[in-house]
C-alpha cells in the first residue's frame, strides 16, 4: 500500500513539473514571438524560426535525457553557441546554464 501511495506521489510531481514546463516553454515562445514582431519580423520569419527551434529541440532533446548520447548533445550545444558568441562574450558551460539537470558522465551506462 505504501509502495502505491510513494508512486502516485512521484507521478503526480512529474505530471505538475511537466505542466510546467510546458507553460514555461509556451510563456518563453509567445514573448519572442511577440518580441521579434516588434522588430519588424513578419509571420514568415517568425514561423521559419519557429520551425528551426522545433527541429534543434529534437535534434537536442538527448541533451537533457539519461541516454548515451547525453554528453556528446551537451558538447555540440555548447560548441554551436560558442560559435554563435564568438568573442562577445563569455559561453556559460552546459552544467551551468542547466545545473539541475543530472549527467551520467562519459564513463557510465544509463541503468535499464
Amino acid at each position: 500500500m505504501t509502495n502505491h501511495y510513494a508512486k502516485k506521489v512521484q507521478d503526480d510531481r512529474r505530471a505538475m513539473r511537466n505542466r510546467g514546463m510546458i507553460i514555461g516553454q509556451q510563456w518563453a515562445i509567445d514573448l519572442m514571438c511577440i518580441s521579434l514582431h516588434r522588430l519588424g519580423w513578419g509571420y514568415d520569419r517568425v514561423k521559419r524560426l519557429l520551425d528551426q527551434m522545433e527541429q534543434a529541440d529534437n535534434e537536442f532533446l538527448p541533451a537533457l535525457q539519461l541516454c548515451m548520447e547525453q554528453d556528446v548533445m551537451q558538447e555540440r550545444m555548447d560548441r554551436e553557441l560558442r560559435d554563435l558568441i564568438k568573442d562577445n562574450q563569455e559561453l556559460i558551460p552546459f552544467d551551468k546554464r542547466y545545473p539541475d539537470v543530472k549527467t551520467l558522465g562519459y564513463d557510465k551506462l544509463p541503468r535499464r
